[in-house]
C-alpha cells in the first residue's frame, strides 16, 4: 500500500499571460515575447479617446539590451469593418496613436461617417499587417484586404496621440537607455454591428527574440536564448524515500492508531510537509516530521491517502504515499414474520455478497428453513475480512380456529347472514367477499379462510341445505267485531319463503266481487280484508277468495279458498 513518487524536475520559473477584455493588467516577465497573444474584438460602439477602460490590451514587456527597440508592430487581422477599427500604444503615460478609423476623419464619438467598410482578411484566414516608422502608406486612407506593410496615422484629430510623439522611435525615447519596457497594445472597435479578431500580435525588433532557457547551470540551457520563457529544468537525485506504517488496512470499530514513519536517506537537510485526502490532516499528530502518528476516530469508513513531501536543501523534492483503508461493517439485518405458524416451515435469507455465512444452527448458506421456536443467530464475514451480526427470535403459534354461524338451510332466494365468529385480521370468502359477516341467497357450500395478526391462516365450511315449498297461513274464519282477536282476513307466513302477495280478491257467494288489493306483503293485516265492503262489515256468512304469491325464489303461485266471516250483519 505504501509507494514513492520522486519529483525528477525542479520547474525554477514559469511563464503567465495575461489578456484582457474592458481593462488591463501589467506583466513584467520577459517571456510574454515568447507567446504571441490573441485580442478577441465583439461588436462594442465606444468613442475615438483612447481609453484602455474601453479596449482591448496586451502587455508586452521586453529588455531592450536583448531585443533592441521595436521598429514597429505585426498582427494577423480579421474583422468585417475595418472603418471600426483603432490602434495604439500606450507606454511610459504616452499614447502613439498608430490606427485611426481607416477611410474617414473625425467621427471621434464612435458614430458614422463609418469609414471604410472593406473587411480586413477572412474567418479562419486573417491577413498579416505590420506598421513600422518606416512604412510609407498611411492607414487612415484605409487598409488592403489582404494585408500589407504600412506606416503610422497622420491625423490626429481626436487627439489620441500625445504631441510629440509621432512615431515607435519618439515612443521609446522616452525611457531610459537600458530600462525594462512594457507597453500596452490597445485595440477599439468604435461602432456597433461588426467584430473581428487580432492574433499573433507582436513587436517587430532589430534582434529576433529566441526564446528558450537563459539559466547555464540548467540541463536544458539554450545558449542562443535571449529571452527565457521560463522552461529550465534541473534534474534532482533520487532520495530513496519510503513510508513504513504500522497499519494499512482494517475494519472500523473502536479508536485505531498508525505510525507513519518517512525514510529519506540520500536528501541533505531534509524538511517534510504531511497531507490526508479525505479529511486525513487532522488525525495526525505533526505533519512537518518524520515521523507522525494518525489516530483515527470511532466509526470512521473510507480511503485516507497519506502524502508526504521531502524537500532538501537545494530545493529538489520527492514525494511518497502511504493508503489507509477503513473498511465498513458489514450491516446485517434479518428480517422474517414475528413468528413461526404451527405445521408450518418459514425460510430465513441473509443479504447476498458475503464470503462466509455462519449461523448458530450449522448452516453456512445464505438461507435457512425453520419451523420451531428459537432464536436464529447469524454471523457473516465479507470480503475484506470484516464481522457482522444478528439474530433474531421466533415463537411458534398455533392456528386460527375460525367458526361460522349460519342456518342449517334456505330457500332458494332466500337471503341470509354467514358471520365468522372471534375477530381475525383478514377474511377471504369461496364466494369472494372479505368481511366477516357476508349475505348469501342460493344453498350450498361455504367456506372462509381467516388470517390473524401473525399472519397464521385457519379455514371453516359450512353447508347450506335447500328447502322446498313454502309456508303460507291462511285463516278460514275471522270476526272483524274490532276486539282485537282475528278482525282482518290477510295471508300469514315463515317470514322467509314467501316474498309478496301479487293480488288477493274476494268474492260473495254469487261471484260479487268485495275486496281486492295487489303487490304487498305477507302477514301485515292492514293489508288484508277488514271483512267490509263500502265502509259497513258485510254479513255473516262464507266468501270465497283467490290470491297469487311470489316465493323467495321468484317463482309465481297461485292460491284460493274460502273463509267465514262471523259476526257481521
Amino acid at each position: 500500500m505504501n509507494r514513492a513518487v520522486l519529483t525528477k524536475v525542479r520547474i525554477l520559473t514559469h511563464l503567465t499571460l495575461f489578456l484582457c477584455v474592458g481593462l488591463y493588467l501589467s506583466l513584467s516577465d520577459l517571456s510574454a515575447q515568447c507567446t504571441n497573444p490573441t485580442i478577441a474584438l465583439p461588436d462594442v460602439s465606444i468613442p475615438v479617446d483612447g481609453n484602455i477602460e474601453n479596449a482591448y490590451c496586451v502587455t508586452l514587456t521586453f529588455d531592450p539590451d536583448e531585443t533592441g527597440l521595436p521598429l514597429g508592430i505585426s498582427m494577423n487581422l480579421f474583422h468585417t469593418w475595418q472603418g471600426d477599427l483603432g490602434i495604439w500604444i500606450f507606454a511610459n503615460g504616452s499614447y502613439l496613436n498608430i490606427v485611426q478609423r481607416p477611410g474617414v476623419l473625425g467621427s471621434c464619438e464612435g458614430d458614422c461617417p463609418c469609414g471604410s467598410s472593406d473587411g480586413l482578411g477572412a474567418l479562419g484566414s486573417p491577413s498579416t499587417y505590420t506598421f513600422t516608422d518606416s512604412g510609407t502608406d498611411d492607414p487612415e486612407n484605409g487598409l488592403s484586404p489582404l494585408g500589407g506593410d504600412y506606416g503610422i496615422t497622420q491625423d490626429d484629430e481626436c487627439g489620441l496621440g500625445t504631441p510629440g510623439i509621432n512615431s515607435f522611435a519618439d515612443l521609446w525615447a522616452t525611457f531610459a537607455p537600458g530600462e525594462e519596457i512594457s507597453a500596452e497594445l490597445c485595440i477599439s472597435d468604435h461602432a456597433g454591428i461588426d467584430s473581428g479578431i487580432a492574433s499573433d500580435v507582436s513587436f517587430i525588433f532589430p534582434n529576433p527574440v529566441i526564446c528558450g532557457c537563459t539559466d547555464p547551470i540548467a540541463d536544458n540551457y539554450n545558449p542562443d536564448a535571449n529571452v527565457d520563457d521560463g522552461s529550465c529544468t534541473y534534474v534532482c537525485p533520487p532520495f530513496g524515500t519510503t513510508i513504513n506504517t504500522t497499519l494499512s488496512e482494517f475494519c472500523a470499530g473502536g479508536e485505531q492508531v498508525i505510525s507513519l514513519v518517512v525514510s529519506a536517506p540520500e536528501a541533505s537537510g531534509a524538511t517534510y510537509q504531511w497531507t490526508g485526502s479525505n479529511g486525513g490532516t487532522v488525525y495526525l499528530s505533526s505533519t512537518t516530521s518524520n515521523a507522525t502518528i494518525a489516530t483515527m476516530p470511532a466509526g470512521f469508513t473510507g480511503a485516507i491517502r497519506y502524502q508526504v513531501i521531502v524537500t532538501d536543501d537545494e530545493g529538489c523534492e520527492d514525494v511518497a504515499i502511504s493508503d489507509v483503508v477503513v473498511y465498513p461493517l458489514p450491516n446485517l439485518n434479518l428480517e422474517s414474520p414475528p413468528a413461526i405458524c404451527a405445521g408450518e416451515t418459514i425460510v430465513l435469507t441473509a443479504p447476498s455478497g458475503y464470503a462466509v455465512y455462519d449461523w448458530n444452527t450449522g448452516d453456512s448458506t445464505m438461507s435457512i428453513a425453520v419451523n420451531s421456536s428459537g432464536t436464529y443467530a447469524l454471523t457473516v464475514t465479507d470480503v475484506n475480512g470484516c464481522v457482522g451480526e444478528d439474530a433474531i427470535s421466533l415463537q411458534e403459534v398455533p392456528l386460527p380456529l375460525p367458526r361460522i354461524v349460519g342456518p342449517e338451510s334456505i330457500f332458494l332466494g332466500e337471503e341470509v347472514p354467514l358471520r365468522v365468529l372471534s375477530s381475525f385480521s383478514e377474511y377471504n370468502w369461496s364466494n369472494g367477499d372479505t368481511g366477516n359477516l357476508i349475505m348469501i341467497d342460493t344453498p350450498g357450500v361455504y367456506n372462509v379462510t381467516v388470517t390473524d395478526d401473525n399472519g397464521c391462516e385457519g379455514i371453516a365450511e359450512i353447508n347450506i341445505g335447500e328447502e322446498f315449498g313454502y309456508n303460507l297461513y291462511i285463516p278460514n274464519a275471522f270476526s272483524p267485531n274490532l276486539d282485537g282477536i282475528n278482525d282482518d282476513f290477510f295471508f300469514q307466513s315463515d317470514g322467509r319463503s314467501v316474498r309478496s302477495v301479487v293480488n288477493m280478491r274476494v268474492f260473495d257467494r254469487w261471484g260479487g266481487l268485495i275486496f281486492e288489493n295487489a303487490d304487498f306483503p305477507p302477514d301485515m293485516p292492514q293489508e288484508g280484508w277488514d271483512g267490509r265492503q263500502d265502509g259497513q262489515v258485510v254479513r255473516s256468512g262464507v266468501y270465497v277468495w283467490i290470491a297469487s304469491v311470489e316465493l323467495s325464489s321468484g317463482e309465481v303461485v297461485k292460491v284460493q279458498g274460502d273463509v267465514l266471516l262471523t259476526g257481521g250483519r
